[in-house]
């Protein structure tokens, strides 16, 4: 395992504690710090979309599942679906939270 790989892992562990003591401002620069030591991360990238989205910061949520989206082309994440469709209710953009809800339904369907 390379030392980028454990400073990685040990960043998003610490923020994911910092995440669920609600403290944001203090995972923050731990799951950045991942993305730059190893871009593209997709769980800190996830992990940062939720971040926001806890904050009400709706278009970085968003701006970070896209992130996800582009770098993890083959993936599917279903809790993203989710996550942006909540982020387009928030911002009224009642088209795009359905559509982002419909694919949420159809990723459930198929696991």
């Amino acid at each position: 395992m390379h030392d980028s790989t454990l400073k990685t892992d040990w960043l998003k562990s610490v923020a994911t504690v910092f995440l669920q003591s609600h403290k944001y401002d203090k995972a923050r620069p731990l799951l950045e710090l991942a993305l730059m030591l190893y871009p593209g991360d997709p769980a800190a990238l996830k992990k940062l979309a939720y971040l926001h989205f806890q904050k009400k910061e709706y278009r970085q949520a968003i701006s970070y599942c896209n992130e996800y989206e582009h770098n993890h082309r083959n993936a599917i994440e279903s809790r993203l679906f989710l996550l942006r469709s909540l982020c387009h209710q928030e911002l009224k953009e009642k088209e795009l939270a359905l559509t982002y809800f419909e694919k949420f339904s159809s990723s459930r369907k198929t696991l």
